[in-house]
């Protein structure tokens, strides 16, 4: 059994607050472990006997991320967001969703920490750029309005996710002229790899994002494969 020696944060109370446009979530190692072992779903048998070693698990554990992509953290968030709109909370209304979202992504385009004196180069820098979210939510879609999670994903193994992406992709690099045409016809490319009635384009960047959205399923199919083989 490890008795390391912590700094006085390790028994810092549990604190949760929201300054300078951040939430952040704290508790110390110690006070956890106090807590954690004193809660009725712990076995008695057991026992905590390296705090560092359990704390790194703990944050192991909730970024875990489950098969459709969200953390113990993201569902702790989203339940307490829920009670917030059940308790008739301050900073919410009723409304079109797209004004909250509209709200936020501004903060979200910015870069953070970036010194960069060039506004242009700069925002180039922001991982959470509207393209990424786009192509993030797109994703999400894909997923749980579609079905198409880990498993359906997985029996492609041709390679049809990418033959999709690449679809969609060589449409948006289309002149306006072809573009229309081709509408005109409703032509379906020799590439796509599924039935006519699944070949859904829409404007171009619309185009673009289910691209990419389909390149990131076929990377994390390949990703599976590689881990179970």
């Amino acid at each position: 059994m490890t008795n390391e020696k912590f700094g006085n944060g390790a028994g810092q109370l549990l604190a949760v607050k929201a300054e300078n446009g951040v939430l952040s979530i704290s508790i110390g190692v110690a006070l956890m472990a106090w807590a954690v072992q004193n809660a009725p779903e712990w076995p008695q048998e057991f026992f905590i006997t390296d705090l560092r070693d359990f704390s790194r698990e703990m944050v192991w554990q909730l970024q875990r991320e489950s098969e459709d992509g969200t953390t113990p953290v993201h569902r702790m968030l989203d339940h307490a967001a829920n009670e917030v709109l059940e308790q008739g909370g301050d900073g919410v209304d009723e409304g079109d969703v797209e004004t909250g979202l509209a709200l936020a992504k501004p903060y979200l385009d910015a870069p953070v920490g970036d010194t960069d004196p060039a506004p242009a180069a700069a925002a180039e820098h922001s991982w959470f750029s509207k393209a990424a979210l786009d192509v993030t939510a797109e994703r999400r879609r894909q997923i749980e309005a579609e079905g198409w999670g880990n498993v359906h994903d997985d029996g492609h193994t041709n390679f049809e996710l990418s033959k999709a992406a690449v679809a969609y992709a060589q449409r948006a690099a289309m002149t306006h002229d072809v573009r229309i045409l081709e509408e005109e016809r409703n032509h379906v490319p020799s590439m796509w790899p599924w039935s006519r009635t699944w070949w859904k384009p829409k404007d171009r960047r619309a185009d673009l994002v289910r691209a990419a959205a389909l390149l990131i399923a076929e990377i994390e199919r390949l990703d599976r494969a590689e881990a179970s083989s």
